[in-house]
């Protein structure tokens, strides 16, 4: 395995590890897809393109390794990590290898792997040993040699797999801040700028940020706040650790936070209180009270069981409220079920709202072309649909779906942005949990997060992969045959393959 395995160091007074180079890991995996690619007959020009994801995040409850060298003080890892997604000739703009599964765990390789809770300083640390030699990768490529050929490569490089929490603590901004335009929520539902299709672009960069936190610290490196400057700060509240612009949306995270916000709409409605923000106990019980049964409705009726205490939170921490309840949730099986569990005024609107909200992630979250223009529509039809319904309030994470995705779709050349999504990373937590304890040594710290380290980088090795995924191919050609059956498409169906190009 010394061709296969970048080199590493330990990191953070021994608390992790680290690949020493970043431009190493990248030239193993290119080198891996040339090999690949030879094993096919196909030929490999010298003038490439290759493209990738990366991103970082913390997972908890993780078992607690006791080292005598170096005990773990709490139950975390912090992990960053990139999938690769395509490989073409630079020249030509031609495929020669593009992930098929770009959000599995098994294609999901580690630069860093750290015990230590996710944090300020912890993520500056991460952004300050990566993003510069991304940058330069990125602006001046990579040239090596491999087999007696001397290949030049362009890398492009997308920071798409982070959830919202890292991005805002990256980002220095608070809650009430879109990352990626300089709107207020006032204006979300203001008719005449939902009108307006230049209101809300995408304007917000990590350039702009930095330049207006350094405007605003003083000598001890604090941010100077005064009564009702909100605006003037722009929701600055903390100093940026990312030079990268947050222009992404996180779709896994947009199916768990937007089944939590459609169940604290349908609660308000059950309970009839019709604002958002709700003071006094009594009122605030009614609503929990109300919520519990919409819940219970929609276990017994359709088995989904949301927003409840995981029964392996002992080991795997976390609700019931997964990336696939969440799909379940907006699906147009269960639709029926859950607008029946608002009073009959309010069922027309949750249903519409439920549609457009399913259609357009749906659209977002897969691998198509896009007809831009008609998803904007939709888009817009949404914001229109909510700005009616006075009382119901934007998250942040619905605002950057409905507002910005069409044009971080167009940015993507029209592409969904369904093979950037942050699941490939959500998805490794419990692999790294369970090497860690079944499958490492423990005779240290060090060696036990390596052999972590090893064992995910030689399993999403491309040239292994693709021997697995052809013993699995063969397999599955004859099964899926026999099994594959049309389907009607729904309503939601129709809608979506409107919006589709590639029929």
């Amino acid at each position: 395995t010394d061709n296969l395995i970048p080199s590493l160091k330990s990191c953070r007074n021994d608390k992790g590890i680290c690949v020493e180079d970043r431009k190493e890991p990248i030239q193993l995996t290119i080198q891996r897809l040339i090999d690949a690619l030879h094993s096919e007959n196909i030929n490999v020009p010298n003038n490439l393109l290759y493209r990738e994801k990366t991103g970082h995040d913390g997972a908890g409850s993780m078992p607690i390794y006791r080292s005598n060298e170096n005990s773990m003080c709490d139950p975390n890892i912090f992990c960053k990590m990139f999938v690769p997604l395509s490989l073409k000739d630079e020249k030509t703009d031609t495929i020669l290898w593009h992930n098929l599964s770009p959000n599995s765990a098994f294609y999901t390789r580690p630069l860093l792997l750290i015990a230590e809770k996710e944090n300020h300083e912890l993520l500056r640390f991460v952004n300050e040993k990566f993003e510069y030699e991304e940058k330069s990768l990125e602006e001046n490529g990579l040239t090596f040699q491999y087999k007696n050929e001397t290949y030049s490569v362009k890398i492009k490089i997308e920071a798409s797999m982070k959830d919202m929490k890292v991005r805002m603590a990256e980002s220095g901004l608070g809650g009430a801040e879109c990352l990626m335009c300089s709107t207020k929520q006032e204006d979300w539902k203001d008719t005449k700028k939902i009108s307006d299709p230049d209101f809300f672009n995408i304007n917000r960069t990590a350039e702009k940020t930095l330049e207006l936190y350094y405007q605003l610290v003083d000598n001890d490196d604090n941010i100077l706040k005064r009564k009702n400057d909100y605006g003037t700060r722009a929701g600055l509240t903390s100093e940026p650790v990312s030079t990268n612009d947050q222009h992404f949306i996180t779709i896994t995270h947009q199916y768990i936070n937007g089944t939590s916000w459609f169940l604290r709409i349908m609660s308000h409605m059950r309970a009839d209180i019709l604002w958002w923000i709700v003071l006094g106990k009594d009122k605030q019980e009614r609503i929990e009270k109300e919520k519990n049964t919409i819940i219970e409705t929609i276990q017994t009726k359709t088995g989904l069981r949301l927003n409840q205490c995981n029964s392996k939170s002992c080991t795997t921490g976390g609700t019931s409220t997964t990336g696939g309840e969440g799909r379940k949730f907006f699906s147009y099986a269960v639709r029926d079920v859950l607008v029946s569990c608002v009073p009959s005024q309010h069922r027309k609107t949750l249903q519409k709202l439920i549609q457009l909200y399913s259609i357009i992630l749906r659209a977002v979250s897969s691998t198509k072309s896009i007809h831009v223009p008609k998803f904007k529509e939709l888009s817009i039809e949404f914001q229109n649909l909510l700005a009616n319904e006075k009382w119901i309030d934007y998250t942040m994470t619905v605002h950057s779906l409905v507002f910005h995705s069409w044009e971080l779709i167009e940015r993507n050349h029209g592409i969904a942005l369904g093979e950037l999504s942050e699941e490939a990373l959500e998805s490794c937590n419990k692999d790294v949990r369970n090497f860690r304890e079944f499958l490492s040594r423990k005779c240290g710290h060090i060696m036990n997060l390596t052999d972590v380290f090893n064992r995910l980088f030689i399993r999403s090795d491309p040239a292994i992969r693709k021997i697995i995924t052809d013993a699995f191919t063969k397999r599955q050609i004859h099964s899926q045959a026999q099994t594959t059956t049309l389907q009607p498409l729904n309503e939601d169906d129709q809608i979506l393959h409107s919006v589709f190009l590639q029929k």
